[in-house]
């Protein structure tokens, strides 16, 4: 339901107050579905989390249970990947960083820019391109990591260059990790031939 005031009003998206008698049928019905339709994705997301959950435990316990029995316990870092004996069917449990650019990146930035200002006409039309729009941010005021990071593979010996390469590097700061689930099965395409297939878990995609 619509948020309200002590006496029961009901209050808008400017925080002003309205009796429930003069807000029109159409706007009380439209209220009523949103509602409606929160409490489904409210479940589901309860569901999915607990879900995730559990798979979670069944791939450590199955790893508990495999150090105990095997003679050279596996590292838990890196991927996983369990293939079912039929071979049709997969569980990946990826884990990657999570990486942050930290304030040095504006210093990168302001080198990369003079040392392929220095090059005039000269610099390779590759290079000028990402330098351009590397540092690009998006409407949250992020710059995309990838392309960034993308400018360390370049080898100049000027030492703008060599300098800018060196402060995005360490600029790059690990903050966590994320974990990736996903359940593949082996499905035949149109021609029939057999190729792996996501399990969708992805609301939106369904």
């Amino acid at each position: 339901m619509a948020t309200k005031n002590e006496h029961g009003d009901w209050i808008d998206s400017r925080g002003a107050a309205c009796p429930v008698k003069f807000i029109p049928n159409v706007e009380r019905r439209r209220d009523a579905v949103v509602e409606r339709i929160h409490k489904i994705g409210a479940r589901l997301e309860e569901q999915m989390r607990k879900a995730k959950a559990d798979v979670l435990d069944e791939i450590d316990a199955y790893l508990e249970w495999l150090d105990k029995n095997s003679d050279t316990p596996r590292s838990r870092k890196g991927n996983i990947t369990l293939t079912g004996y039929s071979g049709d069917k997969q569980v990946e449990l990826a884990m990657d960083d999570v990486v942050k650019l930290d304030e040095r990146l504006q210093q990168a930035k302001e080198l990369v820019d003079a040392y392929v200002a220095s090059l005039g006409e000269n610099a390779p039309e590759e290079l000028t391109t990402l330098a351009h729009t590397s540092f690009d941010t998006d409407k949250s005021g992020r710059v995309n990591q990838a392309l960034v990071l993308r400018l360390t593979k370049y080898q100049f010996k000027d030492e703008r260059w060599q300098r800018a390469v060196q402060l995005i590097r360490e600029s790059a700061q690990v903050v966590g990790t994320r974990q990736y689930l996903q359940l593949r099965v082996l499905r035949p395409d149109e021609s029939g031939a057999k190729k792996w297939a996501r399990v969708n878990l992805n609301f939106s995609a369904m």
